[in-house]
């Protein structure tokens, strides 16, 4: 706990630091509130698997829309997972797999998977290496034209979008549905850092499903070959007709039109 005599204007941060290749938090009380700013600020007792991630916050690897860090809510992704199968979000397969169910608008279940060499991470189907900030991550849009769909990757209130929504968003290069973006994202302490991401849009049942792969712009080079076949793996189909969900949905349509 502080110390009770400790000034309302001072703040808690915490600092990397590594000893014998682990890394070690240290509490550091009574620091000014302007120098915290060029750190992590927290409002309460630094967890012990935050420390890894600490460093690389700061760094501007790791902070797309907070995903489980210092973010106040959950960025939105427009993914609704099938209740039927929701542990299928939760587990990747041997080879690298990852494997959900997920609705569309109507309420059609559609099965999505793709490759990631990640941990599976924060809400929706996400994967992420925490050291790194590299990630692959499913956005679903409301179809429109596919490019139209993929502006809802940089919404204020997407992955990239907790501290301020992304700036100078540039497309590179398209080809089909495959598109390659470079913008800016705000860290947690406000400072600019260069991203670049490649994106898959699928449109299937009146929605766009996207995945999303990339990473910052300075690690760009070994990163994007991953990238590259984790979009190029991104599958999106109709559930089975055996599937649960699907005789559900179709039942559901039947009564609907029968009225």
């Amino acid at each position: 706990a502080p110390p009770n005599n400790m000034h309302a204007s001072t703040i808690f941060v915490f600092f990397m630091r590594l000893s014998s290749g682990a890394a070690s938090c240290t509490r550091h009380w009574g620091v000014s509130r302007g120098a915290a700013l060029h750190g992590a600020v927290l409002h309460g007792v630094v967890a012990h698997g935050e420390c890894a991630r600490a460093a690389s916050y700061q760094s501007g690897q790791v902070f797309e829309g907070g995903a489980g860090g210092l973010s106040k809510k959950k960025p939105e992704t427009g993914v609704v997972l099938s209740s039927s199968v929701a542990d299928r979000a939760t587990a990747t397969a041997e080879d690298g797999t990852v494997r959900a169910q997920l609705l569309t608008t109507s309420g059609m279940p559609v099965d999505v998977s793709f490759a990631s060499p990640y941990k599976l991470s924060g809400s929706g189907v996400a994967t992420r290496d925490l050291s790194t900030g590299d990630s692959a991550f499913v956005v679903v849009a409301a179809r429109s034209s596919l490019e139209g769909a993929t502006s809802r990757i940089f919404a204020a209130d997407g992955k990239f979008g907790a501290y301020g929504p992304p700036t100078e968003v540039r497309l590179v290069s398209r080809s089909d549905d495959v598109f390659d973006f470079s913008f800016d994202a705000l860290t947690p302490s406000m400072r600019e850092v260069p991203r670049r991401v490649l994106v898959r849009a699928i449109p299937l049942d009146g929605d766009v499903f996207m995945l999303v792969a990339g990473s910052t712009a300075n690690r760009w080079t070994a990163v994007q070959p991953v990238a590259r076949r984790a979009v190029d793996s991104f599958s999106v189909a109709p559930a089975s007709e055996l599937d649960a969900a699907m005789a559900a949905y179709r039942k559901k349509r039947a009564s609907s039109a029968s009225r």
